[in-house]
C-alpha cells in the first residue's frame, strides 16, 4: 500500500505510519494558464493506494487534483484507489431552490466515482436534506467522527472542564492541529480486510 497526497501531507504521512505503508507526495505543478500538471512517482500497478485530499481551502482546485489523481491511478492500474477526504466541499447546496440551479451534493460523488474511486472515507458532516452520503454515493462511504479527538484537545489545550463537541463541521479550519489520523487507518483497515463495519456512532 502506498499513501499519496499534496495539499494534505502531515494527515497522510500520519495515516501511513499508522498503515505501516509508504508515503509518496504527488508532483504537481502549475502552468502560467492555470491548469496542472500532475504525476506519480511510484510504480502502482496491483497496488491498494490511498489518496489524501481536503476540499477545504481551494475546493475548486483540490477537486481536479482528486479527480485527476484517482483516475491517473486506475489507468496505472492501481487495485483499489481509496479516497480520504477530511472535509467533502459542496455537499451544501442538496436542493434545487430556483429553476436551473445545479444540485453540487449530488453531482460531485459521481464525479469522484467516475474517476475510479473505490471507497470514500471522510469525517462527518451536518448534512440536512441528504440524510446520510450514502444516498448519494453508489461507492462504499465512511462518514466517520472525530469528536472524540477534538474533545481532548480543547480539554488538553485550553480546559480543565468535561467538554462535549457538538458540531465538527469546522474541524479543517479551527481544529487543523487535530491528529485524525487513527480515525482514518482503522476505518481503511476494516475495509481492506473485509470486516463487518457497524454503525459510526458504534465504531467510534
Amino acid at each position: 500500500m502506498i499513501v499519496f497526497s499534496y495539499s494534505s501531507i502531515p494527515l497522510a504521512k500520519n495515516i501511513a505510519k499508522k498503515l505501516k505503508a509508504k508515503f509518496s507526495k504527488l508532483e504537481i505543478k502549475h502552468f502560467p494558464d492555470g491548469e496542472i500538471y500532475l504525476r506519480f512517482k511510484e510504480n502502482l500497478k496491483n497496488k491498494d493506494i490511498v489518496i489524501v485530499q481536503s476540499l477545504a481551502r481551494s475546493p475548486n482546485k483540490e477537486i481536479v487534483e482528486l479527480l485527476f489523481s484517482s483516475l491517473t491511478a486506475k489507468e496505472l492500474r492501481a487495485r483499489k484507489v481509496l479516497a480520504v477526504i477530511p472535509y467533502l466541499a459542496y455537499m451544501r447546496q442538496d436542493k434545487s431552490f430556483r429553476k436551473g440551479e445545479c444540485v453540487s451534493a449530488r453531482i460531485l460523488p459521481k464525479l469522484i466515482e467516475s474517476c475510479g474511486v473505490d471507497a470514500v472515507f471522510t469525517l462527518n458532516h451536518n448534512l440536512h436534506r441528504i440524510k446520510s452520503l450514502s444516498k448519494v454515493f453508489s461507492i462504499p462511504v465512511f462518514e466517520l467522527s472525530c469528536e472524540k479527538e477534538i474533545s481532548n484537545y480543547l480539554k488538553k489545550n485550553f480546559l480543565k472542564i468535561k467538554c462535549k463537541v457538538v458540531s465538527t463541521n469546522s474541524v479543517q479550519t479551527k481544529f487543523s492541529k487535530i491528529d485524525v489520523s487513527e480515525v482514518f487507518s482503522s476505518a481503511i483497515k476494516r475495509y481492506l480486510t473485509q470486516k463487518p463495519i457497524r454503525e459510526i456512532d458504534e465504531l467510534f
